[in-house]
């Protein structure tokens, strides 16, 4: 059956991934030990295809985890392709410069199944991320100016092989962070919330009888696309800049620093996506609590050019340490 045939079944599909990816953001709210999950809500669950492209998202969602988790999602691919992965298998990930800016988002990654045995194959992908109540490092999150600072770094590794808990990684965020009841109680509930989306994903494959997702997914991302397509030509330039209130993001900060800072983005809008030349205005990197590695631009780049096709295209413009395009700090 090919759902992309019939828009009344599009939109009856359409809609109950939105509805399992809102399950999911229910089941991490209610099962999160942290008030800043449980209570605050600080998270994000997302559908997403074979390739880690969006399917559907939790409405309730914070927007910037919506918007990098499909980054991580790929990240993940890239480090371990599909056809190496098990059923079982979870990844987990933290790293700022692939998630959503900062150590303490913490995103999970699950692989969907279908199939049994050696015929089994991913088919989807389910993603959450949360604010961990404490990630390590300082208590002051105005405080680091280098992300070494801010606490425990996690690259790409596997929370779970093939359903077999990573038993010395949870030991080494347990003697790193301060109340890791609460930390590893949210690690636990974005686990479970995936588990809960993968069940919900297969039965809908199969009851439409789906073997994959791949025109779903591109039927999906035409008819999103269109939708937001600007129906008015765009302003031909644009120049912003962003001033904070007369309390300094720094004045905690034990070394000097201004009493005020000042960022600019400069950029043309335009249907397609900025120039290199309008970027190189902008402000180069510098050493404050300001998180933007480039793909936490990519997020703030889909709002402004939402019908580019590669949404992060604009970031990698911009000159490598500009304030749009920061690079890893090596000391």
């Amino acid at each position: 059956m090919d759902p992309t045939r019939d828009p009344a079944t599009l939109q009856v599909i359409w809609s109950r991934l939105i509805s399992i990816s809102e399950e999911m953001f229910t089941t991490v709210w209610r099962t999160a030990f942290s008030p800043v999950v449980a209570v605050i809500q600080d998270h994000g669950c997302e559908l997403l295809d074979a390739e880690g492209n969006c399917l559907a998202h939790a409405p309730s969602s914070m927007p910037a985890f919506n918007l990098t988790m499909p980054i991580v999602t790929r990240a993940v691919l890239a480090q371990h392709p599909a056809h190496t992965m098990r059923p079982g298998d979870v990844y987990i990930t933290n790293d700022p410069w692939l998630s959503a800016g900062h150590l303490p988002d913490i995103c999970v990654v699950t692989p969907v199944f279908d199939g049994v045995g050696e015929e089994a194959h991913v088919v989807a992908f389910c993603a959450t991320i949360a604010h961990a109540n404490d990630i390590g490092g300082t208590n002051d999150d105005r405080r680091p100016r280098t992300v070494y600072e801010e606490g425990l770094q996690i690259p790409i590794l596997k929370l779970y092989d093939a359903g077999a808990r990573n038993d010395t990684l949870y030991a080494i965020l347990r003697a790193n962070v301060r109340g890791p009841e609460e930390v590893i109680g949210d690690l636990d509930a974005l686990v479970a919330a995936n588990a809960v989306g993968a069940r919900r994903m297969l039965h809908l494959m199969h009851e439409y009888g789906l073997s994959d997702l791949r025109d779903l997914s591109a039927a999906i991302q035409e008819r999103t696309e269109t939708a937001v397509t600007p129906q008015s030509p765009p302003s031909p330039t644009a120049s912003t800049a962003r001033k904070p209130s007369s309390t300094p993001c720094t004045h905690r900060s034990p070394s000097p620093s201004p009493s005020a800072w000042q960022v600019r983005i400069c950029t043309w809008i335009t249907p397609a996506a900025p120039t290199k030349s309008a970027l190189a205005a902008s402000t180069p990197r510098f050493r404050t609590p300001a998180r933007r590695p480039s793909t936490r631009s990519c997020a703030c780049w889909r709002r402004i050019y939402p019908t580019t096709k590669d949404r992060c295209a604009p970031s990698r413009s911009a000159p490598l340490g500009s304030i749009l395009n920061c690079q890893f700090p090596r000391r």
